[in-house]
């Protein structure tokens, strides 16, 4: 069993043989990373979205006015 380092540029029937015969390990990796990828984009979409609008609104944390917070 020979498996390349560059996954993406392997073809399908080596892809086939890395899922069926690999490490299971690797295969685990390897089928959750889209997975995973979409998680950490869907968190981030919040953080991102509640930043932009704080700063188009105009309400901060009220450090930009002496950091008292009113």
């Amino acid at each position: 069993m020979y498996y390349e380092n560059d996954f993406l540029k392997q073809d399908l029937e080596r892809h086939r043989e890395l899922i069926l015969d690999g490490p299971v390990s690797t295969t685990i990796l390897l089928l959750s990373l889209p997975t995973l990828m979409m998680g950490l984009i869907m968190s981030a979409i919040p953080m991102i979205g509640g930043l932009l609008l704080n700063n188009i609104s105009g309400i901060g944390t009220g450090y930009e006015r002496g950091g008292h917070g009113y």
